[in-house]
């Protein structure tokens, strides 16, 4: 009954959340004080429902969860947990790296959907000095060979609510684009990492950094089985149901993610087969966020020049559509022969 917090908002709920509870504080108490000094409808709406959902015997990442203040893979990290404050330390930590290296190819193809958009609504606004330009052209072109002006005005200025059209369409693609991705990254998620690679070092991030924090508090086994049933997508929850009947057979989990080397990265797997051999899993799980981290900024900082790059390319050619159409226009009017013969 109420809209899903921003980012922002969900980061500084959980930071306050983390460091009164740290303090004593119960979660309740916590909750009831962070609304009293806020006028946002939908965050007090939103914590109202946790708070009455943890007064009604609910844990508090259950209620969390079903607020959708938390993912899935938070909530496991916390409610598995030694000490539920620090554990949502950890979530606050991984959601403002995350926020700061947001999706780059998302907001380049909005940003530039939005700039294509905008040229369209121009059309109407020029509307009118577009056809008296042309109605200009024909009828110096008609005092020098003779006839009726008949200008052919370009289709989208003529019929100035195509462009409208042309924005709905352009926005319609993007929405069933947008939910034919997120399909395939909850169903086949596989398929997803294999087209967009970079996107599996941002969700390595979130779940290496979860089965750290767990794997503190149990066994191996015990936190993969945990992870599989609160596993973002199919595929994360497919291999780790493998790899907790791998270690129940007594066998190793570098095993099952060497085979997955054509979707996580050669240097990742490296690192789960170092840390069985050292025994020193936690530090080289800790290398394997920071390399997955590094390797999505990288890829991050890419996108953000490409794509930019593509659609400033696609804006020339429209341009260059423009002025050859413009400049055909005039030649058939005859404009050309009427300013060649003024002197």
């Amino acid at each position: 009954m109420f809209k899903k917090l921003k980012e922002s908002e969900r980061i500084d709920l959980l930071e306050y959340l983390s460091f009164q509870t740290r303090t004593g504080m119960s979660f309740r108490s916590a909750l009831e004080r962070y609304i009293e000094s806020k006028r946002s409808k939908n965050i007090i709406n939103a914590v109202s429902a946790v708070i009455e959902a943890i007064t009604l015997g609910e844990k508090p990442a259950d209620a969390l969860l079903e607020a959708s203040i938390i993912s899935s893979v938070e909530y496991t990290l916390i409610s598995n947990a030694n000490n539920p404050a620090i554990a949502i330390g950890t979530v606050v930590g991984l959601s403002k790296t995350q926020k700061k290296s947001a999706d780059a190819l998302k907001n380049s193809l909005r940003s530039g959907i939005l700039m294509l958009s905008g040229l369209l609504l121009l059309i109407p606004y020029f509307r009118s000095d577009i056809e008296q330009l042309y109605m200009m052209f024909a009828q110096m072109a008609v005092l020098s060979k003779g006839g009726v002006a008949h200008p052919d005005i370009p289709f989208l200025v003529k019929y100035w609510w195509s462009s409208f059209v042309a924005i709905g369409m352009i926005g319609a693609i993007y929405l069933m684009i947008a939910e034919v991705l997120k399909y395939m990254y909850r169903n086949h998620g596989a398929l997803y990492y294999r087209a967009f690679g970079y996107t599996v070092y941002k969700d390595l991030v979130s779940i290496l950094s979860a089965l750290r924090q767990m794997g503190q508090a149990m066994t191996w086994s015990q936190a993969y089985a945990t992870l599989s049933e609160s596993a973002p997508n199919s595929y994360w929850n497919g291999l780790f149901g493998e790899i907790t009947e791998n270690l129940r057979q007594g066998g190793k989990i570098s095993d099952v993610v060497a085979h997955q080397s054509g979707i996580i990265p050669v240097e990742v797997v490296h690192c789960f087969i170092d840390g069985e051999e050292t025994g020193e899993e936690d530090t080289y799980l800790q290398k394997a966020v920071e390399l997955c981290q590094e390797r999505y900024d990288k890829a991050q900082e890419q996108i953000k020049i490409a794509v930019p790059f593509f659609f400033e390319l696609l804006l020339y050619f429209l341009v260059g559509l423009v002025a050859v159409k413009f400049t055909e226009d005039m030649n058939n009017l005859g404009i050309m022969q009427v300013l060649s013969g003024i002197k």
